[in-house]
């Protein structure tokens, strides 16, 4: 399989879907300060979800990087990866639009299907791939998505107990994928 050509697909189908997910933010029908301010959830939740799909984008862009063999199985899991991503702009829009119990469960479950399937992505790289193993790159360190999912079910729990917790989770997740973007580095 020709590694540049998945890349370059894989790049293609980012952008549609942070395409999508921008053209889901809907203006107030009046503008006004207070009706712009209404919205800073939905806006919180969209950077939230870009902001972290920039983040993987770049240990996507890492991994393949390190890649010396691509076999169908890969791109396969790169498909799968690609397939549960496709999903985080409905997961944003329902946390932007009703910023309650069930949709932020709905936003949750998407992002842990997500990074689980970019652990299925990153075992099967690493299978073809041994050297992976050996890598120095903190994006591909197995344990940052296991940290991540941490992070989703920690999230999840508060807003559990903590009701109150939903309105504020969109401006969490900015803070902490803001976070984990400052700690980023390619080497």
């Amino acid at each position: 399989m020709n590694k540049s050509r998945i890349e370059a697909f894989t790049d293609a189908v980012i952008a549609i879907i942070i395409t999508i997910m921008v053209l889901e933010l809907n203006l107030p029908k009046e503008i006004t300060f207070s009706s712009l301010f209404n919205m800073w959830p939905t806006v919180f939740v969209y950077i939230a979800s870009f902001l972290q799909i920039l983040v993987v984008w770049l240990g996507h862009h890492d991994l393949f990087n390190e890649i010396e063999t691509m076999s169908y199985t890969l791109f396969v899991y790169n498909g799968i990866w690609l397939l549960t991503q496709s999903f985080v702009p409905i997961g944003t829009r329902a946390v932007g639009e009703s910023p309650t119990l069930p949709a932020v469960v709905l936003y949750l479950g998407i992002l842990s299907l997500w990074s689980f399937a970019w652990m299925l992505l990153y075992h099967q790289a690493a299978l073809e791939n041994p050297s992976l193993l050996q890598s120095s790159k903190k994006s591909l360190k197995p344990r940052t998505a296991w940290v991540y999912q941490a992070n989703l079910l920690l999230f999840l729990i508060i807003s559990l107990i903590i009701p109150n917790f939903i309105s504020y989770l969109p401006l969490l997740m900015v803070m902490t994928t803001s976070y984990n973007m400052l700690r980023y580095s390619p080497n």
